[in-house]
Protein backbone atom coordinates (compact mmCIF):
# COMPACT_ATOMS: atom_id res chain seq x y z
CA UNK A 1 0.00 0.00 0.00
CA UNK A 2 1.37 3.38 -0.98
CA UNK A 3 0.31 5.48 2.00
CA UNK A 4 1.47 8.81 0.54
CA UNK A 5 0.39 8.27 -3.07
CA UNK A 6 -2.39 10.87 -3.20
CA UNK A 7 -4.71 13.05 -1.13
CA UNK A 8 -8.44 12.95 -0.47
CA UNK A 9 -10.89 15.72 -1.42
CA UNK A 10 -9.96 17.68 1.73
CA UNK A 11 -6.23 17.35 1.01
CA UNK A 12 -5.59 14.74 3.71
CA UNK A 13 -3.03 12.00 3.25
CA UNK A 14 -4.33 8.43 3.23
CA UNK A 15 -3.15 7.88 6.81
CA UNK A 16 -4.75 11.08 8.09
CA UNK A 17 -7.99 10.28 6.26
CA UNK A 18 -8.07 6.83 7.84
CA UNK A 19 -7.32 8.29 11.28
CA UNK A 20 -10.52 10.37 11.00
CA UNK A 21 -12.39 7.05 11.08
CA UNK A 22 -10.85 5.93 14.38
CA UNK A 23 -13.45 7.93 16.33
CA UNK A 24 -17.08 8.80 15.78
CA UNK A 25 -17.92 12.32 14.64
CA UNK A 26 -21.66 12.80 15.23
CA UNK A 27 -21.49 16.36 13.85
CA UNK A 28 -20.71 15.20 10.31
CA UNK A 29 -23.65 15.51 7.95
CA UNK A 30 -22.53 12.57 5.80
CA UNK A 31 -22.25 8.85 6.51
CA UNK A 32 -19.17 8.33 8.66
CA UNK A 33 -17.89 4.81 9.28
CA UNK A 34 -15.77 4.09 12.34
CA UNK A 35 -13.19 1.31 12.73
CA UNK A 36 -13.52 -1.04 15.70
CA UNK A 37 -9.76 -1.00 16.19
CA UNK A 38 -6.82 1.06 14.91
CA UNK A 39 -7.76 2.01 11.34
CA UNK A 40 -4.18 2.09 10.06
CA UNK A 41 -3.55 -1.47 11.28
CA UNK A 42 -6.92 -2.72 10.04
CA UNK A 43 -6.33 -1.19 6.61
CA UNK A 44 -2.81 -2.60 6.34
CA UNK A 45 -4.11 -6.04 7.32
CA UNK A 46 -7.01 -5.78 4.85
CA UNK A 47 -4.59 -4.81 2.08
CA UNK A 48 -2.49 -7.89 2.84
CA UNK A 49 -5.59 -10.09 2.77
CA UNK A 50 -6.70 -8.57 -0.54
CA UNK A 51 -3.35 -9.50 -2.05
CA UNK A 52 -3.40 -13.01 -0.56
CA UNK A 53 -6.94 -13.54 -1.87
CA UNK A 54 -6.09 -12.18 -5.31
CA UNK A 55 -8.91 -9.63 -5.18
CA UNK A 56 -9.27 -7.41 -8.20
CA UNK A 57 -10.46 -3.82 -7.95
CA UNK A 58 -13.55 -2.33 -9.48
CA UNK A 59 -12.91 0.93 -11.29
CA UNK A 60 -15.04 3.90 -10.22
CA UNK A 61 -14.01 6.93 -12.24
CA UNK A 62 -10.36 7.52 -11.42
CA UNK A 63 -10.49 5.28 -8.31
CA UNK A 64 -9.67 1.63 -7.89
CA UNK A 65 -11.91 0.14 -5.21
CA UNK A 66 -11.20 -3.10 -3.36
CA UNK A 67 -14.00 -4.67 -1.28
CA UNK A 68 -12.14 -6.74 1.30
CA UNK A 69 -14.03 -9.14 3.60
CA UNK A 70 -13.26 -8.00 7.15
CA UNK A 71 -15.64 -9.42 9.77
CA UNK A 72 -16.63 -6.84 12.39
CA UNK A 73 -14.39 -4.16 10.83
CA UNK A 74 -16.35 -1.23 12.21
CA UNK A 75 -19.72 0.45 12.40
CA UNK A 76 -21.79 3.37 11.25
CA UNK A 77 -25.44 4.43 11.30
CA UNK A 78 -26.51 1.35 13.29
CA UNK A 79 -24.75 -1.06 10.92
CA UNK A 80 -21.78 -3.30 11.56
CA UNK A 81 -19.25 -3.37 8.74
CA UNK A 82 -18.02 -6.75 7.60
CA UNK A 83 -15.83 -5.47 4.80
CA UNK A 84 -13.41 -2.67 4.12
CA UNK A 85 -13.41 -0.55 0.99
CA UNK A 86 -10.00 0.63 -0.05
CA UNK A 87 -8.89 2.86 -2.89
CA UNK A 88 -6.06 2.61 -5.36
CA UNK A 89 -2.98 0.79 -4.02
Amino acid sequence: MQWNADKDAQGLSRKNHIRRHNVDDPNRNVAHWVFNENGINQTANAWGRSQDMGLQPTIQGNRWVYDVPSPNAGWGKKEILHYQVMGRP
